[in-house]
């Protein structure tokens, strides 16, 4: 995705800007507190951080754009338009490589918070955090999975996670090793599983 440098419609900028505020720590001594910067100067800032590049600033912007456009005073007429950019913003940070973004939009999509219910969406964010080898990804893969079919990428993804150490991931690879559903996946597969049920005490 490739952000466009143009500018957002006015009650756009305005929503985003009612978004951001400055909280300044109490001074210890009696020197005035600094003035906090104006609302729509540090929306500003921030939307020409995200459109330059940086996927903080993008990730921060595509929330708060997708908690705005849940509200209740969002006017409908740009309910769908924010929805967009702040999905777009988000998409920009995950694209980059920004952990935290693709774990945002994997829950969003999976929970409807904010953004329209799609599984398949979710496991692509999934995807991408499995590859970098987060074991919650890999477990909630594995959920996915099993909530139709368990099939060999499931069960892939199930292994993957106990063998990261993730709690239920281990639980539920080692009960289904016994009942013999899953089976080693190479010839070395039976001392690998020795050596993770000894590491993590289970019988």
């Amino acid at each position: 995705m490739t952000i466009k440098p143009t500018m957002l419609a006015p009650a756009l900028f305005v929503a985003m800007c009612s978004l951001l505020t400055v909280c300044w720590p109490t001074r210890a001594d009696s020197s005035p507190e600094p003035v906090a910067a104006d609302p729509q100067t540090e929306a500003a800032n921030l939307r020409r951080r995200a459109l330059a590049g940086d996927p903080v600033a993008a990730m921060r912007l595509g929330e708060s754009l997708l908690d705005r456009a849940e509200q209740n005073k969002m006017p409908e007429t740009l309910r769908a338009k924010v929805t967009t950019d702040g999905e777009g913003f988000l998409a920009f940070a995950a694209q980059a490589g920004h952990v935290p973004a693709m774990w945002a939009l994997a829950e969003r999509h999976q929970t409807g918070r904010g953004l329209p219910v799609s599984p398949e969406r979710a496991r692509t964010w999934l995807l991408q955090l499995a590859k970098t080898g987060d074991p919650e990804a890999h477990w909630r893969l594995y959920v996915m999975s099993s909530e139709k079919l368990l099939d060999q990428e499931g069960i892939h993804h199930l292994r993957l996670a106990a063998q990261a150490g993730h709690g239920h991931g281990l639980k539920i690879y080692f009960e289904r090793l016994e009942q013999g559903d899953v089976l080693p996946d190479d010839p070395d597969g039976g001392l690998r599983d020795l050596a993770l049920a000894r590491t993590h005490n289970i019988p």
